[in-house]
């Protein structure tokens, strides 16, 4: 391991998040708490370059990066209905905070 960098996102913790590498830009992430989505981009150093919460997206499912080096993020929204089966994509710019 070359470094390691820790960020807490809150009591209930940050679940099931995915984050990869993007070409020498550093790692980007997404995972959900509290009923929220989070989405979130590092520098190759580890040191946090912007965060975003999306409310209401209480699981992320996928999140890839996309041809345009923007990011693509796919879970379920409850505020669409009470059934669980709602499906929410959400698109990102490449420096989105």
């Amino acid at each position: 391991m070359i470094g390691e960098s820790q960020y807490n996102f809150g009591d209930d913790g940050l679940y099931y998040p995915t984050v990869f590498q993007v070409d020498g830009a550093g790692f980007v992430g997404a995972g959900f708490y509290k009923d929220n989505a989070l989405v979130f981009k590092t520098n190759s150093e580890g040191i946090m370059q912007w965060n975003t919460t999306i409310f209401g997206i209480y699981q992320v499912n996928s999140f890839i990066q996309t041809k345009d080096n923007g990011y693509l993020l796919g879970g379920n929204d409850k505020r669409l209905s009470n059934a669980q089966n709602n499906i929410v994509l959400k698109k990102f710019l490449p420096d989105c905070p």
